[in-house]
């Protein structure tokens, strides 16, 4: 017997919430930053998108897909469970999962160079892996991968130096404003290994996003989020504990952005980067589930709650909107768009995701894009109406 909706835990879903305004924001950002030549957004960026690029480095870049990670390797150890207490074989269930996730970031890569999809997929399955793992050995070894691969690759970037091709970057910026769909593809493929493959940022990704995995499951199997909100004194407690690093690296890593001479530009900055920000998305963390606790039976937090029971369809939903907004293949804004007016368009989008989100769950149990990967995982047809 299939269970047709888990129990959910609506804490959960409120952190997966603050955590998709965080990445509306930050992919928003990243689809100009990461795919204008450099020496084209510098001539076009005035002062203030200077800022709010500096400002998504500083306070979001990475920190709420963090927390997305974290809470996949949560969302992992229920998801098992699940599927155990509905006679199925997790283990099987749960490859299939990761076998149409994988499908779905390739295919959303070609439209998108920063998917992360399809390295969920591939470190999905290594947590297979670690299910045995007790849960006191989970957290030193959640740590070690996530901080870990950041130390060896700066080892190895002193001896190796890594690099984009500047050349190839106008040649993937050509193809993202042709009006050639296959163009278009070979654009982000090229774009994707320039940017991930040939700089190492891949090899090391893969460890760290399955040490927040690891992360995330150890939460669940320790049971700490359900305590900590259980007791704001300890959520308060561990923000007073929290601040001051944070305020550390917010202020280190402005200085770097700044190339001051203060901070030394070396392959090392990155594990203690790698620190600040794991320390920021424990910090957000504990001020959402502070913000939970104080006003759970408030609209507003069941709306944010909604945004987080939809977040493949959500997270898609960006891209959607980028690719038709700044593609050669839609409006072709790429080239004249400010950051400033994407940060406006994300508030916008937002907002609206907060919206259509609770509208659509009012009447359906699931978004749209995970009733769709259920019924794959599961490989039988499923009523999504309420």
């Amino acid at each position: 017997m299939i269970q047709a909706e888990p129990n959910r835990k609506t804490h959960i879903d409120f952190l997966r919430g603050i955590a998709m305004i965080g990445v509306v924001f930050a992919n928003f950002n990243s689809y100009l930053e990461q795919q204008l030549p450099f020496e084209i957004l510098n001539e076009s960026a005035n002062r203030i998108d200077n800022f709010l690029m500096s400002f998504n480095t500083i306070f979001l870049e990475w920190k709420f897909m963090s927390l997305f990670s974290i809470l996949f390797g949560y969302g992992f150890g229920v998801i098992l469970s699940s599927v155990e207490k509905a006679g199925e074989k997790p283990n099987a269930f749960f490859l299939r999962r990761m076998a149409w996730l994988f499908l779905l970031g390739i295919i959303h890569t070609c439209f998108w160079l920063g998917d992360v999809l399809h390295l969920y997929a591939i470190c999905g399955v290594s947590l297979l892996m670690f299910r045995s793992v007790s849960t006191k050995n989970l957290l030193p070894i959640g740590l070690a991968l996530t901080i870990g691969p950041s130390v060896v690759m700066a080892i190895i970037k002193t001896y190796y130096a890594f690099g984009h091709n500047d050349r190839l970057a106008y040649d993937v910026y050509a193809g993202l404003m042709s009006n050639n769909l296959l163009t278009l593809f070979n654009a982000n493929i090229r774009g994707y290994y320039d940017m991930f493959i040939i700089t190492g940022s891949e090899w090391h990704d893969i460890p760290e996003t399955l040490g927040r995995f690891l992360l995330g499951y150890w939460l669940l199997k320790s049971n700490k989020i359900e305590s900590f909100v259980a007791s704001p004194e300890k959520l308060k407690t561990l923000i007073y504990l929290l601040f001051v690093p944070v305020l550390i690296y917010w202020i280190l890593r402005g200085l770097l952005l700044s190339e001051s001479s203060f901070i030394p530009q070396s392959p090392f900055i990155s594990p203690f980067i790698k620190v600040g920000i794991l320390l920021n998305t424990l910090f957000y963390s504990t001020l959402a589930l502070m913000i939970y606790s104080k006003y759970k039976n408030n609209k507003p937090v069941d709306l944010i709650a909604n945004l987080g029971k939809m977040t493949l369809t959500n997270y898609l939903s960006v891209s959607a909107l980028m690719i038709i907004t700044l593609y050669g293949i839609g409006l072709g804004l790429l080239p004249s768009i400010n950051i400033y007016q994407l940060w406006l368009m994300a508030i916008a989008w937002a907002v609206l995701l907060i919206w259509f989100s609770s509208r659509w769950l009012s009447s359906h149990r699931y978004g749209p894009a995970e009733w769709i990967w259920r019924q794959l995982s599961w490989m039988r047809r499923m009523s999504n109406k309420r």
